[in-house]
């Protein structure tokens, strides 16, 4: 009986001394997943801190750059406008008197010269005014200027003002328009401005012959439509098309590519698109603006 008693009383303690190792062991396990857990929370925190600081030294870089190139494009876009007031008051005033020689006093090679004198000067003109119009487009976009106009009433005003230079550089304009009995409530400025650029671009560089002015208005867009005759562009020159200063052609009649960019950049400022396409000779232009009604 004494030594079953003896015998029972080894067992508890082995099993005693096996559960307060165990314990230990636990303990330790946890002690150390404690401490693994304390130094991970103070690595993340300090990660989180530096993180925090250099998000905040590079908001202040961000903000002082944004703040250099609104100020670079402000004083820009101030210099052209003058610079451009400077040189188009002259200009205007040679071609003023230009307007005053007297053609039949003058021998006809004389007069060939005061053609190229004003071809040129109003050359020069419209450059500078399409690179005011460019550095303006590559702002801030324009607040729209939305009027409810007569779709037709604003085609005829458009083919009146272009009809005598393309007439001048043999070119006959077409209009058709499609809803034209629309009363369409569009930013009709912008409209106008970039479809000057597309007519501009066909005086300047198409062939003699038909061009086709094309204008839709329905389902919410109004589309306008430019198909001149030639000589059209190679598939470098498409490509790039929207590029400024890209120049078309060679000679007196190339051209230094700001009509194209400036409609462009007006179009996506008033969330509508243009597209340009040649397929062999004569390019094709379109604009699509959003509109309400």
């Amino acid at each position: 009986m004494t030594a079953e008693v003896s015998g029972g009383a080894d067992d508890v303690a082995a099993r005693i001394d096996r559960l307060e190792r165990r314990l230990q062991r636990e303990r330790a396990a946890r002690e150390q997943a404690e401490a693994i857990a304390e130094r991970g929370m103070r690595d993340l925190w300090q990660t989180n801190r530096t993180l925090e600081t250099r998000v905040a030294e590079r908001t202040v870089e961000l903000e002082g750059s944004l703040a250099a190139a609104t100020m670079a494009a402000d004083a820009k876009e101030r210099f052209l406008a003058e610079l451009g007031h400077e040189l188009n008051t002259p200009l205007h005033a040679v071609l003023g008197l230009l307007e005053l020689v007297d053609a039949e006093v003058l021998e006809p090679v004389d007069q060939e010269r005061v053609r190229e004198v004003r071809d040129h000067a109003e050359t020069l003109s419209g450059l500078l005014q399409g690179l005011v119009e460019l550095a303006g487009a590559e702002g801030a976009p324009a607040p729209a200027d939305v009027e409810t106009k007569n779709v037709s009433a604003w085609l005829d005003t458009v083919i009146d003002e272009w009809t005598r230079p393309a007439a001048m550089r043999g070119q006959l304009l077409v209009p058709s328009v499609v809803g034209g009995e629309l009363d369409v409530a569009l930013d009709w400025r912008r409209l106008t401005k970039i479809t000057g650029a597309l007519l501009h671009n066909v005086v300047e560089h198409a062939d003699a012959g038909a061009v086709d002015v094309s204008v839709t208005a329905a389902d919410g867009s109004i589309d306008v439509v430019v198909t001149d005759s030639g000589p059209g562009m190679s598939a470098d020159d498409l490509a790039r098309a929207l590029e400024p200063f890209l120049r078309h052609g060679l000679g007196v009649g190339a051209g230094a590519g700001i009509g194209l960019p400036v409609a462009q950049r007006l179009a996506s400022g008033a969330n509508g698109t243009l597209d340009i396409e040649c397929d062999g000779a004569g390019t094709r232009a379109t604009v699509s603006l959003p509109y309400g009604r």
